[in-house]
């Protein structure tokens, strides 16, 4: 009986705790995601498809440079800090203090090569010169981020979502009328220099936040001393490194093909505003993982007996495929309103958005898979899968990006995601609950159906299909709660 009750005393507590962390990460995503959404409408609107494409291809190249600069760091701080906060909080501050000091070093290097490479860059690859002053000035938005990935990164191993969520609710209501107010006066310009106003005030609220939670946690951030968390920070690092510059660079490329395409940059806005929905679906899903890595983390430290990281990774994923699944289902057939709120110059972009949609469900049925690679420490083979998506991906674009557009990069996207999630799942089948490679192999090609018959549907019967899916949500919403208020009343009789 005693062990029965801490088992529950324990599941109490590691519900509670990924409940409260979803929770304060809905709030300031949900927030942070809608008015995203509306920045995009609006640049898109303003801009025109080929000056959004050039602000897509500019936000890329900044992904791109943001992980040589940031080597993963918020990762990192992240899976430690979530570990020895409380065990060890003179080994979590010589963490913290590590990763700010090679965080200042990599993102200051960098810069200065993007700086220098800026006008090569827009000319022979980009193939559009007109572009290297503002390549030259995303340099300082970089080094904005890296330190902000940090801080977040660190953020997120004390658990301190709540003050995460704060900023992003902060960043929103700042974000729609700066960048709507500069785009207006200075177009493309004032869409990037609305990157950097915006990085700035992250950087600082987080700051303030970190500031917080060392004192709650009693961590004291130490600048010396690091050397004896080096070896660690970086046998972990490495590999996450490795990893990472499989995937920024690749979607990086990936662009530079597009963008070289006739027509390549109104493609290129097609594709970032594909981009766009597929950050708002998944906003609730990468809370969820965002949530898991650092309480799978410290599980992991535990006995394989006391250890729940199992449970963890099995709410990640059934959480992540009950709000995506029905999201991207619904905005499959909802395509043909969704591309014309746009404006008229984006009705060919009703392809490209289906195939991210798909991409979407299929990284939905793999939520969680990356977490417990991280928490267990197995960066290597997570490295070895980035690798496979990156071949598959690129050869996918290279093949059909000529004829296809960007609707070839999101269905290559697509077809990247399902072989990487099937050999994720079936080379971690021990670690993973029963049925989980069955359960998302099986989902993800439900999607790719489901998908054939939305691109084929007119929109009559699109419309059909809508009203029926929403008689059968509100069917089993009612049921659900009809079924919630009888078990409520007899547990009331009983009592």
């Amino acid at each position: 009986m005693r062990r029965a009750l801490n088992n529950l005393k324990t599941s109490t507590t590691l519900s509670g705790r990924f409940s409260r962390g979803v929770a304060w990460a809905t709030i300031g995503t949900a927030l942070s995601q809608g008015i995203g959404l509306l920045v995009s409408i609006f640049c898109a609107r303003m801009l025109g498809k080929v000056h959004f494409g050039e602000f897509g291809i500019i936000q890329s190249t900044i992904g791109l440079y943001g992980v040589f600069a940031g080597l993963w760091l918020g990762l990192g701080a992240t899976k430690f800090v979530a570990e020895f906060k409380s065990e060890a909080p003179d080994r979590a501050g010589r963490i913290i203090g590590l990763s700010f000091m090679i965080a200042i070093i990599s993102s200051l290097a960098v810069s200065m090569v993007l700086i220098a490479t800026a006008p090569y860059l827009a000319q022979h690859v980009l193939n559009a010169p007109h572009l290297s002053t503002e390549l030259a000035f995303v340099a300082g938005i970089i080094v904005l981020n890296v330190l902000d990935g940090v801080q977040v990164g660190v953020l997120s191993g004390f658990e301190a979502f709540g003050a995460i969520a704060r900023t992003s609710i902060i960043r929103s209501m700042v974000a729609l009328p700066i960048t709507v107010a500069l785009v207006w006066q200075w177009g493309l310009s004032g869409a990037v220099g609305s990157l950097a106003v915006i990085g700035f005030l992250n950087l600082w609220i987080n700051h303030l936040a970190l500031r917080v939670q060392c004192r709650k946690f009693k961590v004291l951030i130490c600048w010396r001393s690091t050397r004896e968390e080096l070896w660690s920070f970086v046998n972990f690092s490495t590999p996450a490194v490795c990893g990472g510059l499989l995937g920024a660079p690749v979607l990086w490329v990936a662009n530079s093909m597009l963008v070289n395409t006739p027509s390549g940059y109104a493609q290129m806005g097609i594709y970032a505003i594909a981009s766009q929905w597929r950050n708002a679906v998944m906003f609730l899903p990468r809370r969820f993982i965002s949530v898991a890595l650092p309480i799978m983390s410290a599980e992991e430290n535990k006995s394989d007996e006391d250890s729940r990281c199992r449970e963890v990774f099995e709410l990640t994923q059934r959480l992540s495929i009950a709000i995506v699944v029905p999201l991207v289902t619904l905005l499959l057939f909802s395509s043909h309103w969704v591309v014309k709120v746009y404006g008229e110059s984006y009705n060919d972009a009703r392809l490209a958005l289906m195939g991210m949609l798909l991409t979407t469900g299929i990284t939905g049925f793999g939520a969680g898979g990356g977490p417990i690679v991280q928490a267990k420490g197995k960066m290597w083979f997570g490295f070895a899968t980035n690798l496979i998506w990156s071949i598959i991906f690129l050869v996918a674009v290279k093949l059909s990006v000529a004829n296809w557009g960007a609707s070839g990069v999101t269905f290559g996207m697509a077809l990247a995601y399902l072989v990487q999630l099937i050999v994720t799942f079936y080379w971690l089948r021990e670690e993973l609950p029963e049925g989980t490679l069955l359960r998302a192999a099986a989902g993800s090609l439900l999607l790719f159906a489901i998908t054939a018959l939305a691109i084929v549907a007119t929109p009559m019967v699109s419309a059909i299909v809508l009203l029926f899916l929403s008689l059968v949500l509100v069917t089993v919403i009612f049921i659900y709660v009809r079924r919630k208020s009888t078990l409520i009343r007899v547990v009331a009789e009983i009592k």
